[in-house]
């Protein structure tokens, strides 16, 4: 996430956070325990394809 972070065009650096992830909806809290959203996993795992085989994600312009 922090090479996604570092990669916008005209944005200050930012670090990650907790508080970030949660913004950009890649992470949620369940009873005080932190889990991946599928989002989170498709876009910023290391085998997302090894917890999600089916997903896939469809970008329009």
């Amino acid at each position: 996430m922090q090479q996604f972070l570092d990669s916008r065009k005209n944005q200050s650096k930012t670090k990650v956070s907790q508080e970030l992830m949660q913004s950009y909806s890649v992470i949620s809290e369940e009873h005080h325990i932190i889990y991946p959203t599928h989002a989170g996993i498709l876009l910023f795992g290391k085998n997302p394809q090894h917890y999600l085989s089916e997903a896939m994600i469809i970008c329009c312009h």
